[in-house]
């Protein structure tokens, strides 16, 4: 697999997602293995757009550049630690730099987490997480995460000149094991702005791989209330459906009498022609106030030279 590697080079236009990455990148990217405790990652290039016609046009280096990386040491078989940089340019002028420092230790049942990032061009702290997490014999577990966050702008943004508030979270969740398939899932949290706060519930389960429940929310941002979804089903080996739907009725304002009813859903199915063809078909519905009935069709067709490829790209997966 390309995490055991010793080098590993991509060029092209990728997506960096490593340290205080989390953008799109016209540039290469290298990532050296030293030993089973060490490994460095490096990149640097062109962020496209945007311009007039299109978002994804490339840009030249002196107009949006990037450059960055990540060290990761395996001190311990439970204790990791990650050392992230990353600056951005553009029209030749620092636009922000980042250093950030995070940390997981396992411990038996017990896990931790701790993420601190830290604005260089402003002086100050930009987000910070600390994550304890416990997992009972029974199959229950429960995880707490308070996290702090102070948005940052680039020195380029017209937004650099408003003076950010902080923005605190508290947030439990818990996994109640019913038996071997059947799972109770719960989150709760509360979010405290500078003068304003925001409480979240939700509540629900999952079955054989399919879930669904409830959610509510009150607060800053105004009130919601509703269900999810989710369905899978594999029919066999190459054949693979899926349909996710959401349902909300909302207030902009918690004060106000009328609400409104949000429906977002999607339904398709993956399919493996051959080895190295692979298709996907998805319908997504929609319902809000701007659109009535809004629908759109999806269609993608994966063809891989090599294997090899194919999972290198599933090892990064995606999450809703």
């Amino acid at each position: 697999s390309p995490k055991s590697r010793k080098y590993v080079a991509r060029a092209g236009r990728q997506f960096v997602y490593e340290g205080l990455g989390g953008f799109t990148l016209d540039g290469g990217k290298l990532r050296v293995k030293i030993g089973k405790r060490f490994s460095a990652t490096a990149y640097g290039g062109t962020i496209p757009g945007p311009s007039f016609f299109t978002y994804n046009q490339v840009n030249r280096w002196d107009r949006r550049n990037a450059i960055g990386g990540r060290v990761n040491v395996k001190a311990t078989e439970a204790f990791a630690f990650n050392i992230s940089f990353l600056q951005k340019n553009q029209n030749d002028i620092l636009d922000s730099r980042l250093m950030g420092f995070d940390y997981l230790c396992k411990r038996e049942r017990f896990t931790h987490r701790l993420r601190f990032d830290y604005d260089l061009y402003n002086k100050r702290p930009r987000y910070i997480s600390f994550s304890p997490r416990y997992n009972y014999s029974q199959g229950h577990s429960i995880r707490i995460e308070y996290s702090y966050r102070k948005a940052s702008f680039g020195a380029n943004s017209i937004f650099s000149v408003i003076k950010p508030n902080p923005v605190h979270q508290v947030r439990t969740n818990g996994t109640f094991k019913i038996d071997e398939a059947l799972f109770g899932l719960g989150t709760i949290s509360y979010t405290k702005y500078s003068d304003n706060s925001n409480l979240s519930l939700r509540v629900g389960g999952s079955l054989n791989g399919h879930s669904g429940g409830i959610v509510y929310s009150n607060g800053y941002g105004g009130s919601k209330i509703g269900f999810f979804g989710n369905l899978r089903r594999s029919l066999n080996d190459d054949l693979k459906l899926y349909a996710n739907i959401d349902m909300y009725n909302i207030k902009l304002e918690t004060d106000l009498e009328e609400s409104e009813t949000l429906v977002a859903a999607a339904f398709g199915g993956r399919y493996s022609i051959t080895k190295q063809i692979n298709a996907r078909v998805e319908v997504q519905v929609r319902t809000n106030p701007l659109y009535d009935y809004d629908t759109r069709g999806y269609l993608r067709l994966d063809y891989s030279l090599f294997k090899k490829i194919i999972k290198a790209e599933q090892a990064g997966g995606d999450a809703k």
